[in-house]
């Protein structure tokens, strides 16, 4: 991998560190997530009260996940990813995330575009999926989804955009 891109996502991290607009129905934990503290956001997200609200469960699994609780996060991703959508295709990109993160490429790859094929205009599925691409070396099949996603998310300006625009940039192919 590049150097560049390689640096750029050590010092940001990958598609799935918790960028979140928090949904109106976590507003009372909005103060323990603006916080960020990670331990804190899980004990916070674990209480029972949450345990039937999706939205908290995305949270609480990405957290985990963030943690290093890839087993819970799972738990969480399969179980919303047999309910209704739009938690569901939450739920199988952050499963896709967690098997790209354990270097199950193709697995990943397989969730992801399913996830690409049923909602076009997923920003993280279409990354996940130039993420994957690229790890397993199809790299003029990750140019084309890279150049996908830099194009859908061209209102953005985000620096998960620049690092793929980077990539792009220095893949010419």
């Amino acid at each position: 991998m590049d150097r560049a891109i390689g640096s750029a996502r050590k010092t940001v991290g990958s598609q799935h560190a918790p960028v979140l607009d928090v949904p109106a129905s976590l507003d009372p934990l909005r103060d323990v997530l603006a916080r960020g503290n990670t331990r804190e956001i899980i004990d916070a997200l674990s209480a029972p009260q949450h345990d039937d609200n999706p939205d908290a469960q995305l949270v609480l699994a990405r957290f985990l996940a963030l943690d290093g609780e890839l087993g819970r996060a799972s738990g969480i991703y399969h179980r919303l990813a047999e309910g209704p959508d739009p938690h569901r295709r939450r739920a199988l990109v952050g499963k896709a995330g967690l098997l790209l993160q354990l270097g199950l490429l193709d697995s990943a790859l397989a969730l992801f575009d399913g996830v690409c094929a049923e909602a076009p205009s997923d920003l993280d599925a279409s990354e996940g999926r130039a993420q994957a691409l690229e790890r397993l070396g199809r790299l003029g099949e990750a140019a084309a989804e890279y150049r996908r996603f830099v194009g859908l998310a061209n209102a953005r300006a985000d620096l998960r955009v620049r690092v793929a625009q980077q990539w792009l940039d220095a893949h010419v192919l």
